[in-house]
């Protein structure tokens, strides 16, 4: 039997920073994956996700400051780089580049604002609509690197790491809970911290979860999105210079682009509309299809707005999103039962401090007015 005071469900980036930083403190901790961390069932595989500081809700800027700093910590304990700087721009006739820029004015956070010819000189791999918002300090985050070296610092603390436990059911005991598996191993705790992202519906057909948490657990959309790698056009290649992330804001709709880095052989820029995709309602929905609309459709868009990408996609694939309302962190507790789950809009750059917000929760120590979650905004 496993035992262990607290049972984190999911080794995904939440669940592994919420396993490192209770580790941190002490605690006993068994973290209980139904595959291997980082899986690509989920939504923190591979090496390409976006760090920013930028975001429709001004607070966030100075929780993604604070949690650069996570990010820095993990490097410096593991000894791996996981950030590869590269820089971000924002522009396009739906964003707010005036608010933006107090955000990060506000945090100290270095920042340019260029018009749309000087941005197309700086960049001449991108074709720009309107002025721009250039923040250096953006990066990208090798989050399947993260996810195995939180885990490891936590194993390092004592925490037990469980894979292939899938779960069949969650019970109430005297002392706290069950969590049994299909193959019939069980593990034992005070407290559950479930980190499961899209899978977190599931729970309330194999689970006594406290009826306090189900509206937070419903109101999570999950959605089946499609990426696309473009290749670098010669003679550019590759240069971190000429390839920054992207986030463009047009009006109906938002793009996002990034260096694929390993996930494509570091040949070209990952390209994914963000906030898109098929409603599956359960990450257990998901499939392999690539719509080819979908995929005609980003290629008349890298034709238009990315003069140094070859318009023709040499690798797609899909990524489960949990959508939370307004962009919120869903973070609840009840009866020892805790759920988690970031938006998709900020899962990646805020891993390191979700893990605090949660160990300081269980612990009885959070600061409510911290967070950015739905009854905070």
């Amino acid at each position: 039997m496993i035992v262990a005071k607290y049972l984190v469900i999911g080794a995904g980036l939440s669940g592994a920073a919420i396993a490192w930083r209770l580790a941190q403190t002490g605690a006993e901790v068994a973290i209980l994956e139904q595959d291997l961390p980082a899986s690509v069932q989920g939504s923190s595989h591979g090496s390409s996700r976006i760090f920013r500081y930028t975001h429709h809700e001004g607070r966030f800027t100075g929780l993604a400051k604070r949690a650069r700093a996570g990010w820095e910590e993990l490097e410096i304990e593991s000894g791996n780089k996981i950030m590869h700087a590269n820089g971000a721009l924002d522009f396009g006739a739906a964003c707010d580049i005036p608010a933006l820029a107090r955000a990060l004015e506000a945090e100290s956070i270095e920042h340019e604002v260029l018009s749309a010819a000087a941005a197309s000189q700086r960049w001449p791999t991108i074709r720009f609509d309107t002025d721009a918002l250039w923040h250096p300090g953006a990066a990208v985050v090798d989050t399947e690197v993260g996810v195995w070296n939180m885990i490891g610092l936590a194993q390092g603390l004592g925490a037990q790491l469980v894979t292939e436990f899938t779960v069949s059911s969650v019970e109430r005991t005297r002392t706290g809970y069950r969590v049994s598996a299909e193959d019939g191993r069980v593990a034992e705790g005070s407290e559950v911290i479930v980190a499961t992202g899209g899978r977190l519906s599931e729970l309330l057909r194999i689970a006594p979860v406290p009826r306090s948490l189900h509206a937070a657990i419903e109101s999570i959309e999950v959605l089946q999105q499609h990426v696309f790698h473009f290749p670098y056009q010669k003679p550019i290649g590759w240069d971190e210079s000429l390839w920054p992330s992207v986030i463009h804001k047009a009006i109906g709709r938002e793009i996002h682009s990034l260096p694929g880095r390993r996930d494509a052989g570091y040949a070209g820029q990952k390209i994914y509309q963000f906030n898109s995709g098929r409603a599956i309602g359960s990450a257990v929905r998901q499939d392999v299809f690539v719509d080819g609309h979908d995929r005609d459709h980003m290629a008349e868009y890298v034709e238009r707005q990315f003069p140094g990408l070859g318009t023709e996609a040499y690798a797609e694939g899909h990524c489960m999103a949990a959508n939370t309302p307004g962009g919120t962190l869903v973070l609840e507790r009840d009866e020892g039962f805790t759920i988690v789950s970031p938006s998709a809009s900020h899962g990646a750059s805020l891993a390191p401090l979700i893990g605090e917000f949660v160990a300081d929760l269980v612990r009885g120590n959070l600061v409510s007015d911290t967070l950015l979650r739905a009854d905070q905004v």
